[in-house]
């Protein structure tokens, strides 16, 4: 810690975020440890993080609106809610409506379709629809590797309950993939912890890829490259099925080109 506080002329308060973040590697290896012993030759590398690329998600696009919820297109760097600097409140003071409150939650990196409910009625009449499996969720996720499965379907239990998420290969090279993902289950960080369970772990994750040596292209995917593409839902009030979905993010599509992959 003291090292990179002196390298970067940053508090040890500062420094220790970016270790939490697992933004550092010495010699190809992510490390989070502040007492990370070094030695003489060793090659450091230290990321910027996603937030700091992005801001704090202000100006994030409307998807869907109505009386009742609102779809947003999360923007990476920003938690959804639980936070004074979340995307939650922030959207509150945007959006003038301070009874706004995030029906489910995408992680800090994680980008795409969030939604949200206006009041505590509207919120209240969603929750019937996640625990019978009503909700529809679609992302798309660059991995590490090949995954020579086309399709698959991951059921280990995530946190000791069960979890069901399907995969797609949407398109594939040698050093990474691009996939489809669909989940019937919401639990935390579920995509996260079922593709890592397979060997291939989310392109850019902090968490679940950690310890592994890197490459040095993954080391310079800037986030989890995770972005929840649809959400579908038979509305409490009209009875209408929404369906939604929410463009790929530049960073995504840098990330697919510096791998050589292609969207069809």
């Amino acid at each position: 810690m003291d090292f990179l506080a002196g390298a970067l002329n940053n508090s040890r308060r500062g420094i220790k975020a970016i270790l939490d973040r697992r933004d550092v590697f010495v010699n190809e290896k992510r490390v989070w440890m502040a007492r990370h012993e070094l030695h003489a030759g060793d090659r450091i590398e230290v990321l910027l993080s996603s937030e700091e690329q992005c801001g704090t998600g202000r100006g994030a696009n409307v998807l869907f609106r109505d009386n009742w919820y609102a779809v947003m297109d999360k923007p990476s760097g920003i938690v959804t809610c639980g936070t004074g600097d979340s995307f939650e409140l922030v959207l509150r003071r945007e959006m003038n409506a301070p009874g706004l409150a995030a029906v489910h939650r995408l992680d800090r990196d994680t980008t795409g379709c969030l939604i949200f409910a206006f009041d505590p009625g509207s919120f209240e009449a969603m929750i019937p629809l996640f625990r019978n499996r009503l909700m529809e969720k679609e992302y798309l996720a660059m991995v590490e590797g090949c995954m020579r499965e086309r399709r698959m379907t991951i059921t280990a239990p995530v946190d000791g309950e069960k979890s069901v998420t399907h995969v797609e290969v949407m398109c594939a090279n040698g050093f990474a993939s691009c996939l489809r993902v669909r989940i019937e289950t919401g639990r935390t960080h579920q995509i996260r912890q079922h593709l890592a369970s397979t060997g291939h772990p989310v392109l850019g994750d902090r968490e679940y890829a950690g310890g592994r040596k890197a490459l040095p292209e993954y080391r310079r995917v800037p986030r989890q490259m995770l972005h929840a593409a649809l959400v579908g839902f038979p509305h409490p009030f009209t009875g209408k099925q929404v369906s939604v979905s929410a463009p790929v993010p530049d960073d995504f599509r840098q990330c697919l080109a510096l791998f050589g992959l292609r969207l069809i």
